[in-house]
């Protein structure tokens, strides 16, 4: 017989005895807030990834999405251009910065952004 993996517990237990982790935990967005430049300049080239998971989606032009870690919005912007909106949840202030700026270049007003953690 199989044994079921509780996953969730798994990754509770390893975070929780990592010092780096636990530091992170104290103030993730942070983190991801001096990380935004270099993670928008490092997804630039994902465009083929993007468009693959795109296609899985099955998105419509009546439908709503929520990105729950939305970042830069690598896969927020391409879905707006399809659906009626999109609300990108992050808990980094600086990579939703960027995701409104990519929005506004590409000329997009059907998003809100939320700035959250989503546990």
């Amino acid at each position: 017989m199989h044994r079921i993996i509780d996953w969730n517990e798994l990754w509770k237990v390893i975070h929780a005895s990592s010092p780096e982790h636990a530091a992170r935990d104290r103030d993730p967005a942070a983190v991801w807030d001096k990380r935004a430049a270099a993670y928008r300049r490092a997804t630039r080239g994902e465009k083929g990834a993007t468009e693959q998971e795109l296609a899985v989606l099955d998105l419509r032009p009546e439908d709503t999405v929520l990105d729950v870690g939305a970042g830069t919005g690598r896969l927020a912007v391409p879905i707006a251009r399809i659906v009626a909106h999109v609300t990108a949840l992050d808990p980094s202030g600086g990579m939703l910065s960027i995701l409104r700026e990519q929005m506004a270049a590409a000329g997009l007003t059907n998003y809100s952004t939320v700035t959250m953690r989503w546990e």
